[in-house]
């Protein structure tokens, strides 16, 4: 008689153990625009430590239901083309339904204006010039032997300096000639060499970057012609 008094007091206890792990809640899900009409969604419905990850689609009318939701707390996501993205928060805690309600509101129009600067008048990849013959001839200088130098001072980053002297970017006595493919090592500035004249020469090349391979001696600046 107490073996089974036993019995029937270990199988109560393990019947109430057993029902209380099947108890699930009800979430009656009802989504609506600002009107409050029903609008059709897609939801995403996560509980971190019950282990549910649902992704679901209402009807027409914006409803949804979902059932056998263990008991703790979810966060609800709901999306919609056209309406701002809505996260919420609830927490399921009986078996009762639960009745749940998201309004969304209408997503602002969004304008996007591209403003860009207007091209200069300097190509900011272009490291040479060129100048044909017909503009040294435009360009000669009235000064006796600097026609070229003058020339040259016209072009962006060369600059006069102590007394007429050429400089590249600021760099001083930096300037390497190349005549006919001939390299020039020597110093061409007035104080220490005669100028070459322009009439002697078709065409200038006047580089600040990227040179070439056979020029490599003075980086300031180079003029080829």
């Amino acid at each position: 008689m107490r073996n089974c008094l036993f019995t029937l007091i270990a199988f109560s206890i393990g019947a109430s153990v057993g029902f209380a792990q099947r108890i699930s809640g009800e979430l009656r899900l009802r989504v609506t625009d600002p009107t409050g009409g029903g609008i059709r969604v897609i939801g995403t419905l996560v509980g971190q430590a019950t282990g549910v990850d649902h992704t679901f689609e209402t009807d027409e009318n914006g409803r949804f239901t979902l059932r056998g939701l263990p008991l703790g707390k979810y966060g609800l996501t709901i999306r919609s083309e056209g309406f701002s993205k809505k996260v919420e928060f609830f927490e399921v805690n009986s078996q009762l339904p639960l009745e749940h309600l998201v309004m969304l509101e209408i997503l602002p129009l969004a304008t996007t204006i591209d403003v860009r600067a207007e091209d200069t008048l300097l190509d900011p990849e272009r490291t040479a010039a060129y100048l044909p013959h017909n503009a040294l001839e435009d360009r000669a200088s009235a000064a006796p032997n600097r026609a070229v130098i003058n020339l040259v001072n016209t072009q962006p980053g060369w600059l006069l300096e102590a007394n007429g002297t050429l400089h590249p970017r600021g760099s001083e006595y930096d300037v390497q000639y190349v005549i006919d493919g001939v390299p020039l090592y020597d110093n061409r500035s007035p104080a220490f060499a005669q100028s070459t004249n322009i009439e002697e020469f078709q065409s200038l090349n006047v580089r600040t970057a990227a040179y070439p391979a056979e020029f490599g001696l003075k980086l300031g600046g180079v003029i080829e012609t």
